[in-house]
């Protein structure tokens, strides 16, 4: 009787014993993966500052290098430069008049093509609008450096005379030409760029300084009297 109520006892201890070290082992592995899952938010909210801090480094970097923004910049294409013209083929008008009517006018617009004056050569021709009704051509027979340093052209009118002519000069932003045929005598200036310019009738201005076409000294009554019979 009392082996088996010996037994009894130890079975219930051992019993009692195992249940406590299985609830032991529960607790830690509860414990365990409570840990895991802790530390596994610890690392994720860490994760997401580390990435809120380089976000806020690259604005404040932006904002003080706008350059640093742009990771690649959209550059505005160069002006198509003018292209050359080989005046030495074909027909090429320099200029054009904007005025239908200058005959009562001292000066009046043109518009140049400025292809065509930036692409003079020797032996090049170009054609010039001196009046409404009549267009003149010139070829370009010689070119020198003037005293400035300015490029010279000296034209040939086509079919002319010796008393027709044209002379360019050329400066940074304007070109000047001289131009003498039978229709008149006229200075053109010219923008480079934009081709815009003023032509003047020399002739006009010349007639409106003296319109009695005087164009004689008086002789003096005593050099007169001096003359002999």
């Amino acid at each position: 009787m009392n082996y088996t109520n010996l037994m009894r006892t130890t079975l219930s201890v051992l019993g009692v014993s195992l249940f406590s070290f299985y609830l032991v082992g529960c607790s830690e592995s509860t414990d365990k993966a409570e840990v895991k899952k802790v530390t596994s938010e610890v690392s994720k909210v860490s994760t997401e500052q580390a990435a809120s801090q380089a976000s806020l480094q690259n604005n404040k970097s932006s904002e003080n290098n706008p350059k640093a923004a742009v990771t690649e910049e959209v550059l505005p294409e160069p002006p198509a430069s003018k292209k050359a013209v080989d005046l030495t083929k074909g027909q090429h008008q320099l200029w054009q008049l904007q005025d239908a009517d200058i005959e009562n006018k001292e000066t009046y617009a043109v518009q140049a093509d400025p292809a065509v004056l930036s692409s003079f050569v020797i032996d090049g021709v170009v054609t010039m609008q001196v009046t409404p009704d009549h267009t003149v051509a010139a070829k370009l027979v010689e070119t020198y450096n003037g005293d400035m340093g300015e490029m010279v052209w000296k034209g040939e009118i086509v079919d002319g005379d010796n008393t027709e002519s044209m002379l360019v000069t050329e400066g940074e932003r304007t070109t000047i030409i001289s131009l003498a045929t039978r229709y008149g005598n006229q200075t053109i200036v010219i923008d480079k760029d934009t081709g815009k310019g003023r032509a003047t009738d020399e002739d006009k201005i010349a007639q409106s300084q003296n319109p009695d076409h005087v164009d004689a000294v008086p002789v003096k009554d005593d050099l007169l009297k001096s003359q002999p019979k």
